[in-house]
């Protein structure tokens, strides 16, 4: 009878130790692997957003009426069935750099740079970010730019750059009006793109998902009359690299033949571009700001 009664007791501790030790195997070693697959495929979704984002603020900038595009990006990742909690991360856009200033009569510009940064927080594989500047995508390694994501070697990186910047610092021309007698230049309207962001909307947290906002505004125009001069300050705190491509980019935009344009100057000392007519003109100044914002 003892025995009959201790037989149940045995097989019930075995059973339950088998059930325990499929766990632990499962807590150990499956689980931690299917969380990594779910944070690597996460990861795989941020990537893609990001190339979403850089190609939408090229053709963003390209255009020219109001527009507004949303790009949704998952914060958190890593859950599966048998354990759903989730990593989390942080996204940011701030604003990175002055590229230079206009300064037409009493009008002043920035043509100012904006970046957007993930950062993943409490992630189940490794601490992989991303970060998008200077118009190209980057992978990031905690606080730091690792790699790029899409090309090989430094001259890519710099045709990239130079290409973002020529987009970004291109002035349109449109309503000219040309006395066709003298052909002087009487009347211009230009305008002129830029990046920027709402502050009161530039970050969020969350193991949720975040929302981007890219909106194409057209400010309303501001007329100058008469001008005889228009001014371009490159950023001194620019790298020397950097200062090449904007004085390039500028002098790329050759759109002054007329015989009351004089000579352009170039002063080197004060990273100074000045163009001047004689007689003066009338210019109208139209922005075109794309606005970048965080939607929660």
């Amino acid at each position: 009878m003892k025995e009959e009664a201790v037989s149940p007791i045995v097989a019930f501790m075995l059973i339950l130790m088998v059930v325990v030790s499929f766990i632990s195997v499962l807590n150990a070693y499956y689980i931690p692997s299917l969380k990594q697959q779910a944070e690597i495929e996460h990861l795989n979704q941020v990537e893609k957003a990001f190339l979403t984002i850089d190609s939408d603020i090229h053709r963003s900038i390209s255009f020219k009426d109001y527009a507004e595009t949303k790009i949704r990006i998952p914060l958190g990742g890593g859950d599966v069935f048998f354990s759903p909690i989730r990593s989390s991360g942080l996204f940011v856009i701030s604003n990175e750099k002055e590229l230079g200033r206009l300064e037409i009569g009493t009008y002043a510009f920035q043509f100012t740079l904006a970046n957007i940064t993930y950062r993943p927080v409490g992630n189940f594989w490794i601490n992989q970010g991303y970060y998008w500047g200077n118009g190209t995508v980057n992978i990031t390694k905690g606080n730091y730019k690792s790699t790029w994501l899409e090309i090989t070697d430094i001259d890519d990186e710099k045709k990239l750059k130079t290409d973002f910047f020529n987009l970004l610092l291109r002035i349109s021309i449109e309503d000219k009006i040309v006395n066709s007698s003298s052909n002087t230049l009487e009347n211009i309207t230009l305008i002129i793109n830029n990046m920027t962001i709402n502050l009161n909307n530039r970050y969020v947290s969350s193991n949720g998902f975040g929302m981007l906002s890219l909106k194409n505004l057209k400010n309303k125009p501001i007329i100058s009359n008469p001008i005889s001069e228009i001014k371009f300050y490159i950023n001194s705190t620019l790298t020397d690299e950097e200062k090449d491509i904007v004085n390039n980019s500028f002098n790329n935009i050759s759109i002054f033949d007329y015989k009351n344009k004089k000579d352009p100057q170039y002063d080197p000392n004060l990273n100074l571009h000045i163009f001047k007519f004689d007689p003066p003109i009338n210019i109208t100044i139209e922005e075109k700001p794309l606005v970048f914002e965080i939607i929660q």
